[in-house]
């Protein structure tokens, strides 16, 4: 009895710093990578947002099936899956006993939620819903007491019929009901239901009150990302989003933000978008951007009119996965002498490197600069470094570097603000015996549960202008200092038997260029490919010549009306037509349910290949004179597309069409070309 009672004395862990996370709040940052799956009325319709008078008819997926779903979400290693199980047309998918707009009056009359639940149970991933409050088929929307008691209901139902629920997931929508009145939604009342029905859910909204939305669709966090909020300054669809993605080092509420992205352009599936299914670069880029900046990410992977999750979804979710094995499959820190500056008793250095993060190390009281050293007893080649706080005890550290010992002194690597739950540093290639984290400045001592390093496979990068006239030189870059680079530029696959780089070349046609990079024979994981395109001086659209000099600025026409598609706001006629200098949406009227048409021409200085891109949040179309140039259509976050043309120096005729329909709104038009580095087009390039 004495010796454990000496024990435990010596192991006497820090003081929690509030806030700090909840039971169930703990389970979900376990999660870390979930998906998210759009299927309903609206994948029947080809549309993002249904107007609920869309007839029962139109649902009936011909092969539906939620094991084909959970099988490829657990071979991507997620641990779950959020369902629309009502979006904002009011569809459901459940027969709700509390409406007829419900899968019950469908001529496929099953039960989605069941299919799904019963999946999850067998494959061992857990089960979210997502339930809108927004409901444009209920008749009695708008009278809020009656709708509330509705939504209610309707809560119950699914939260009592499926068993255990990870995650309820709300959004703001909000709108006015067949009365002319706007909803005012009951939030007090839905949590009450939620943490009566299911106590050890999570739920979400821009306010939680246990998960934050991150301010964005794009996947992304802030490197800066603390997991507490002023909560009560919030509430779901109110203002104050670009605080959202770094939370408040003083936040009253422990409220970990979550990262939602759609694998395609759109949440909802359409045939059309089968070829802009993201990359496994850009899945990665948003891997390190949520997970790796102290947030989950929550992945929309949407089912088709079959029922089933298109096999480029499939494809790419598997390559993915595997990207991620190969970088994180051996610990090269593991077995490292660890030291540290300060260490209390019973919570050595050493247990931030035992591949535990329930062990972890723990300076003394009161210090808030602290060095956690690794000595990996040999050098290692690392370019991954994942850090972690004990976040039971609260999110603590506020600045630090990561250094590596080279040359007799130390040298800086990496340099951050906040830690949380995890941050995942992207370096570049290093080779080195020691490691340390330095940190400058806590809220109380650190406590860190993992200090980890890692070898990702060798990349390479195709450098050179991609359109060209006459001729370009291409370079070959690995991350990978001394790797040997093999490479095609006929577009046959390239290998080991291909030719060796040796320095740029010069290419004098159109081709793909195939690039595979070895590094003490580990190769990359996949190809690396970019197409070259060889342009005439003959193919260079000619300039407008004018009689007299045109005018600066733009003319534009304002519509008003809510769309999806930038085809359906042309068919409209203006609200007004005006000038303007540029493409600047400032001169809106309104924040939703408008579109903007800008005409003109642009001023370009030399002959040459010129790229133009739409950065927008709904949609946005890009032409010069009868080219479609970029089209970035459709609903969405703010996303940046682009396009290529070959201009000859001179005027030409431009036009720019956008929309947004609600929520997020933006539009940012940039171009390069010959002695043009990409920035915003400026005023003095546009005239009328």
């Amino acid at each position: 009895m004495f010796p454990l009672i000496i024990l435990m004395l010596t192991q006497i862990p820090p003081k929690t710093l509030p806030p700090v996370p909840s039971a169930r709040q703990l389970a979900w940052h376990q999660m870390e990578f979930y998906a998210f799956v759009h299927f309903g009325m609206n994948t029947f319709t080809d549309r993002e947002w249904g107007q609920g008078t869309e007839p029962e008819s139109l649902f009936n997926p011909s092969h539906l099936d939620c094991r084909q779903w959970v099988r490829a979400f657990k071979a991507a290693g997620m641990k779950g899956v959020i369902i629309t199980a009502k979006h904002h047309d009011g569809f459901c998918l459940w027969p709700s006993k509390y409406t007829e707009h419900s899968v019950k009056n469908s001529p496929w009359k099953g039960d989605v939620l069941r299919e799904l639940s019963d999946a999850c149970k067998e494959y061992g991933l857990k089960l979210g819903v997502y339930v809108s409050p927004w409901d444009r088929n209920q008749p009695v929307y708008g009278d809020s007491p009656k709708y509330n008691e509705y939504f209610r209901n309707q809560l119950r139902e699914v939260l009592t019929h499926y068993g255990p629920i990870f995650e309820v997931w709300f959004d703001g929508a909000n709108g006015e009901g067949p009365n002319g009145k706007r909803q005012v939604y009951d939030w007090p009342g839905y949590i009450k239901v939620v943490r009566e029905c299911q106590p050890n859910a999570v739920i979400f909204s821009d306010a939680g009150p246990d998960v934050r939305w991150v301010g964005n669709e794009d996947g992304y966090a802030a490197a800066t990302n603390w997991c507490m909020l002023n909560r009560d300054q919030f509430y779901p669809g109110g203002p104050g989003s670009e605080q959202l993605p770094m939370g408040h080092e003083d936040g009253t509420h422990w409220v970990p933000a979550e990262c939602d992205v759609s694998i395609r352009p759109g949440w909802f599936y359409h045939a059309g978008e089968d070829a802009r299914v993201k990359t496994v670069p850009e899945l990665l880029d948003i891997y390190y951007a949520s997970v790796g900046q102290n947030g989950s990410f929550l992945l929309n992977v949407p089912a088709d009119k079959r029922g089933l999750i298109a096999d480029v979804d499939v494809a790419r979710l598997a390559a993915f996965r595997h990207a991620l094995d190969e970088t994180f499959k051996t610990d090269l820190a593991r077995g490292a002498k660890a030291t540290a500056s300060s260490a209390r008793k019973g919570f050595p250095a050493s247990n931030a490197t035992d591949q535990s993060d329930q062990s972890y190390w723990a300076a003394k009281d009161g210090v808030t600069e602290a060095t956690l050293t690794l000595d990996m007893r040999k050098p290692q080649t690392f370019n991954r470094i994942v850090l972690q706080e004990s976040i039971a005890l609260g999110q603590r550290v506020k600045s630090f570097t990561i250094e590596y010992y080279k040359g007799g002194k130390w040298q800086t690597l990496a340099d951050g603000t906040t830690i949380g739950h995890k941050r995942i540093f992207r370096t570049k290639t290093t080779t080195a015996q020691k490691v340390r984290l330095v940190i400058h400045d806590a809220r109380a001592c650190p406590t860190i549960s993992t200090f980890a390093l890692y070898a990702a496979p060798p990349t390479v990068d195709i450098e050179g202008t991609t359109d060209f006239i006459d001729s370009t030189m291409v370079t070959l870059l690995s991350d990978f200092p001394g790797a040997t680079i093999f490479y095609s530029a006929d577009g046959s696959d390239a290998t080991k038997g291909s030719v060796k780089y040796t320095g740029p070349f010069r290419l004098t046609k159109s081709g793909t260029v195939r690039v595979v990079v070895y590094y003490h024979n580990v190769g990359s994981l996949s190809t690396a490919m970019q197409k070259f395109t060889r342009y005439e001086k003959a193919d260079l659209r000619p300039a407008i010549v004018f009689v007299r000099a045109p005018d600066e600025g733009l003319r534009y026409a304002y519509y008003e009306g809510g769309w999806q598609h930038l085809g359906d706001m042309t068919k409209h006629t203006p609200v007004l037509v005006k000038t303007t200098p540029d493409f600047s949406i400032r001169v809106r009227k309104r924040d939703e349910n408008f579109g903007l048409r800008f005409t003109g021409f642009i001023n370009v200085p030399t002959d040459g290949i010129y790229t133009f891109y739409t950065a927008s949040d709904d949609g946005s179309r890009l032409s010069i004179g009868d080219k479609l140039v970029v089209d970035n259509d459709g609903l969405h976050g703010m996303v940046e597309k682009s396009g290529v043309i070959g201009l000859r120096a001179g005027f030409h005729p431009i036009t720019v069409d956008y929309f947004n329909l609600s929520g997020g709104l933006g539009l940012e038009v940039f171009y390069k070309g010959p002695d043009v580095w990409k920035q915003p087009i400026p005023p003095s390039a546009l005239f009328r």
